[in-house]
């Protein structure tokens, strides 16, 4: 049975397809044969091996679908006082 690794990666300013490269990027340069097995926007599975080792590497990237220049805690805090109904685009931060 392979092993599985997850990761949670804080988008910030870097957008989701740059991650993706990165991270396939990094496990090019140890030698680290890999297989994206399944994919959605902010979530990516990889199934790779080292040696005779397989493991399974899930992805997630902690981010919002709007446009903000960085991806921080005071948009989620943004977004939750929308959902409450409070008018936050008039808001000066």
């Amino acid at each position: 049975m392979a092993k599985t690794l997850a990761i949670v990666i804080d988008q910030e300013s870097t957008p989701e397809q740059r991650l993706k490269e990165s991270i396939e990027e990094k496990m090019r340069d140890y030698g680290i044969q890999y297989q994206l097995a399944s994919h959605d926007r902010r979530l990516w599975i990889y199934r790779y091996s080292v040696g005779p080792r397989e493991f399974q590497l899930i992805t997630i990237v902690n981010g919002l679908d709007r446009d903000y220049i960085r991806h921080t805690i005071e948009d989620y805090l943004l977004e939750a006082a929308r959902l409450m109904g409070h008018d936050v685009d008039k808001l000066v931060l």
